[in-house]
């Protein structure tokens, strides 16, 4: 059965500089917010299959509104001229960006940005016990379909959570969380624990046999 996920292109110079010189008089412009930005058209089918389509059955649309947030368009229109997805301040991403990123990659079928945004900007974000992807960025992220962000929100927490750290708060937002992600993380904590347990029984088990070691040479 053929796959029924869009087709990732990898990003790279030689095709964008081709695109560009063979097509560069037609452009399409992505309206969002009363603002609009503008891309080489053959760009823009080029990584995405839904806009492939659009334009194929609307050749002549020259503004094509888009269901997303400005920054989130505009660096992901920079990405296909570039390959790259830093931000203009140079800061890290943050889990409600890397959500409207994945939200967007998705709903347009750009998968070969999700998988540059999954690949570089996701591991970049800052996180530890008391920065953890905020509850509102995983029930979204539930009915996104992105299987990676899912693993990388489920890893995160189980890497990272410290229930013993939270505040009432954070518990009651907890509550809300969608079951399988609960289990998953529960799941890995436990296997993670007797992780350390084996690899703790093993290291007092090689210490008892050189300390009997010593004894019967003593």
């Amino acid at each position: 059965m053929p796959s029924l996920e869009p087709k990732a292109r990898k990003w790279d110079s030689e095709t964008v500089c081709t695109l560009i010189t063979e097509n560069s008089s037609a452009f399409t412009f992505l309206e969002v917010s009363h603002a609009k930005v503008g891309v080489h058209t053959a760009l823009l089918k080029h990584f995405s299959e839904h806009y492939s389509a659009v334009l194929f059955n609307h050749p002549t649309e020259p503004t094509v509104p888009v269901e997303t947030d400005y920054n989130t368009l505009n660096r992901a229109i920079g990405w296909m001229y570039t390959g790259k997805l830093v931000k203009a301040d140079q800061s890290p991403y943050t889990w409600e960006e890397a959500l409207r990123f994945i939200q967007f990659a998705r709903k347009y079928k750009i998968l070969s940005l999700e998988v540059a945004f999954m690949s570089d900007a996701v591991t970049k974000i800052p996180v530890d016990a008391t920065h953890l992807p905020p509850c509102s960025v995983i029930m979204q992220a539930s009915k996104v379909g992105s299987v990676g962000f899912w693993a990388s929100l489920c890893e995160t927490y189980i890497k990272y959570w410290d229930p013993r750290s939270e505040s009432i708060e954070m518990r009651k937002q907890r509550r809300a969380l969608p079951v399988n992600f609960t289990n998953i993380v529960m799941e890995g904590k436990a296997m993670a624990l007797a992780r350390v347990m084996d690899e703790y029984a093993a290291k007092a088990g090689n210490d008892a046999q050189g300390l009997k070691g010593k004894d019967d040479h003593g």
